[in-house]
């Protein structure tokens, strides 16, 4: 099994989404692809006052979310002593957030697909899961005004 990251989930949302490089097309039809209930709560922040929330909840839901329950909670607790806090309070639940998911692909032996080799990256390999790397594209530049 795979997990899907946020960061790979939210990229798939965007306008454009093109579909997922074949590589990762090749896995997931050898590997089912799932999503950690994290990453739902994650997206449902991020798209919950969207117009289109409903049909990307829907999408999200399609994936079977593996939930966080006590087990994950005793293993994030586990691993967040094992790794320094980061500094600004900024990322503190991003982290938090981050090995809630690493938690949950471990408690169910899985893979992790990853947009970028750092953070969740890093805390997955750390951990022993088999990471694989997606490069999504750039967002395009924010205007200012």
């Amino acid at each position: 099994m795979i997990v899907l990251d946020s960061s790979v989930l939210s990229w798939m949302m965007r306008p454009g989404f093109a579909g997922l490089p074949p590589e990762v097309l090749a896995r997931s039809k050898v590997e089912p692809s799932r999503i950690s209930a994290i990453s739902l709560q994650e997206l449902g922040v991020g798209f919950g006052r969207e117009a289109t929330w409903p049909a990307i909840k829907d999408r999200l839901l399609d994936y079977a979310p593996l939930p966080f329950g006590a087990a994950e909670a005793v293993l994030a607790a586990d691993l967040q002593r094992d790794i320094q806090r980061p500094h600004a309070k900024s990322l503190l639940s991003v982290w938090h957030r981050d090995l809630a998911i690493v938690a949950t692909v471990l408690t169910n032996e899985a893979s992790l697909l990853v947009t970028g080799d750092q953070g969740m990256a890093v805390h997955a390999r750390r951990f022993g899961i088999d990471v694989a790397l997606v490069a999504a594209p750039e967002r395009p530049a924010s205007r200012s005004s």
